[in-house]
């Protein structure tokens, strides 16, 4: 009898290896937002498009971006809080798809642009030794830059004196497909999460191909 129990235990360990593997090799990641339904087929979400300038002062946004998937995050650099921790996320992420940066892009959107100038933007990558090939720092218009963190990416952000530097805004970071569709939201401040994220990158990096 006892035999008969470790031999089931045995199999029912390998079954669950299998599944296990089956599982990893069919993972789909979701898409995110509200859908709305045309001819009986749905039509995913997809971000609005828009244009800002990256640390270097040159046009960046939508059609930069077209072709790749990407993570976008919102920060500003006198934030004393959060904000370094997520952007040490970044730079783990970066660091563990070494070998695809030609394949995707990571985009930080400053929240205080009248603070966060070029200058100011240029001296955070230099400060948290971001590879600017495929790591934006973006500013624009105040009122555009919370448009597009509200209504395309679905995060929270706004003044807040009683906030740490006087902005609330999320942790999370988003994952964006190739065509602009919201596939996943992370925590930037959380190194389990920001983990998963480096897998899913993987996985739309690898549908791109």
């Amino acid at each position: 009898m006892v035999l008969i129990n470790r031999f089931n235990l045995i199999a029912l360990f390998c079954f669950l290896i299998l599944v296990s593997c089956s599982e990893q090799k069919t993972k789909t990641l979701p898409y995110l937002g509200i859908h709305t339904v045309e001819n009986g087929d749905s039509v995913y979400f997809k971000l609005p498009v828009f244009e800002f300038h990256k640390q270097d002062s040159t046009i960046f946004g939508t059609k930069e971006l077209s072709g790749k998937p990407y993570i976008a995050y919102f920060f500003f650099t006198s934030c004393p809080s959060i904000c370094p921790r997520m952007t040490q996320g970044a730079k783990r992420i970066q660091n563990g798809l070494e070998k695809y940066k030609n394949k995707y892009n990571i985009v930080a959107f400053s929240i205080d642009p009248d603070r966060d100038n070029f200058k100011k933007l240029q001296q955070y990558a230099i400060k948290y030794d971001a590879d600017l090939t495929n790591w934006h720092f973006i500013r624009g218009e105040e009122k555009d830059i919370y448009a597009i963190g509200k209504q395309g990416f679905y995060l929270g952000m706004s003044k807040d004196k009683n906030e740490p530097g006087g902005y609330m805004h999320s942790e999370k970071m988003v994952l964006v497909d190739d065509q602009g569709h919201l596939r996943g939201y992370y925590a930037g401040t959380d190194p389990n999460e920001v983990k998963s994220l480096i897998n899913d990158m993987k996985l739309l990096i690898k549908e791109n191909d």
